[in-house]
């Protein structure tokens, strides 16, 4: 987006030496390189609180295993690491697909099937938390920049930044999308659609906005996870939209 108006969209900062840096939208080292603003949309303070439940997002959650099982690698060119339930993940990028892991803790909940080694572990965990502030971060930078690129209205987003910059003790969830189905695709919409230059089958990351009643709804595709989150109410409708899909989720 151009013309940065170096007033921070998420806490009004306009002291000008506190716009330092681009604000990548999801993380350099979770494959991004192409997503970002320009200096002038966050300042440096956000950027700082946005540091703190991004590095628990890359280092140990799901997500973070994700991005090892996916080969991404970090900006300094070595392979990324992640634990997750007492298990060290590694990158492996010469094999797309395959990470190499070390158990720790025979006591860890994640099961391996005998027959075809695959694993199956909790996605909700303690750290779900970072999870919903990462994903409000992200869908939040992309509707405020929009909507204040077109001199749009705001939407009652203030509950929203409050949880991300950690001013609120509320719980703010979120839902895995497990399985979806042609109603549910046919729906939601990826915000590239019309963009003939982006090939979506290429890319890891995407990005999907849908309204429901009084709820903006944003989605995240990173690499094989789809996830979903209300950007205006904590506990709001969404549950029901996705019953009413009929697509199989898990709400955290």
């Amino acid at each position: 987006m151009n013309n940065p108006p170096y007033k921070c969209i998420f806490c009004n900062n306009e002291k000008p030496n506190d716009f330092t840096s681009v604000e990548h939208i999801i993380p350099e080292s979770m494959g991004n390189s192409i997503y970002f603003l320009e200096k002038g949309w966050v300042c440096r303070n956000c950027n700082n609180i946005f540091s703190s439940f991004e590095d628990i997002v890359q280092n140990k959650t799901i997500l973070g295993v994700q991005r090892c099982i996916d080969g991404v690698v970090s900006k300094k060119g070595k392979p990324t690491k992640s634990k997750l339930h007492a298990i060290d993940f590694t990158a492996n990028p010469g094999k797309l697909g395959t990470a190499v892991l070390v158990i720790k803790d025979k006591s860890t909940p994640i099961t391996i099937k005998d027959n075809t080694f695959e694993m199956e572990f909790p996605v909700c965990d303690e750290n779900a938390n970072a999870i919903s502030r990462f994903l409000l971060k992200i869908g939040l930078e992309i509707e405020l920049v929009y909507r204040f690129s077109i001199k749009k209205e705001k939407v009652d987003i203030q509950s929203a930044i409050n949880f991300v910059l950690g001013n609120s003790n509320s719980k703010w969830h979120y839902y895995y999308i497990l399985v979806t189905n042609d109603n549910f695709n046919e729906r939601i919409k990826s915000i590239f659609i019309n963009n003939k230059n982006y090939n979506r089958q290429m890319m890891r990351i995407d990005f999907f906005f849908y309204k429901h009643k009084e709820e903006d709804v944003f989605f995240l595709k990173y690499c094989s996870f789809l996830l979903a989150i209300s950007l205006t109410q904590s506990d709001g409708d969404l549950e029901n939209l996705l019953t009413e899909m009929k697509v199989q989720y898990k709400k955290c």
